[in-house]
């Protein structure tokens, strides 16, 4: 089995931001934030079998994949991956090596990744604004504080 990530614009270059309390910091106020960054990475997942029941196999592992038993074995390993039902058939692909016939199955499946990466960043407790006019000068001075 090898296992290989895909470029799918639509899917897995859509980032989803947002900006969390940290819990580590018990500072009052925080000095820092967490930047919560998600999105789905894509796996391109190819399988080969190789034997005299290698196709018996590939027919099993692949039909296992549209059972929920799957899908929970992957949930409660902690994994974040998700089937996308679009996989191909098993195909038998014999070679020939060293003066004979061997029997070889391939097939690949792909699966969505759920990820989350946090970034801890420093906060700031306040923050002042100044406004200014080309010709007045200042002309609004604000102080922010963090509630």
């Amino acid at each position: 089995m090898r296992c290989d990530t895909v470029d799918v614009p639509e899917v897995n270059r859509v980032r989803n931001r947002q900006l969390l309390p940290n819990a580590a910091d018990t500072n009052t106020p925080p000095e820092s934030l967490v930047v919560l960054t998600s999105y789905t990475r894509v796996w391109e997942t190819f399988w080969e079998l190789y034997g005299p029941n290698g196709f018996d196999h590939a027919r099993k592992i692949h039909s296992a994949l549209f059972t929920q038993t799957v899908h929970d074995t992957f949930a409660a390993l902690g994994l974040a991956l998700y089937w996308v039902p679009d996989s191909s058939s098993p195909r038998r692909i014999p070679y020939y090596a060293d003066g004979q016939w061997w029997e070889r199955v391939d097939f690949e499946a792909r699966f969505n990744e759920f990820v989350q990466e946090p970034i801890i960043v420093p906060a700031a407790a306040s923050v002042e604004v100044k406004v200014y006019e080309n010709t007045a000068g200042e002309i609004y001075d604000q102080t922010v504080e963090l509630q």
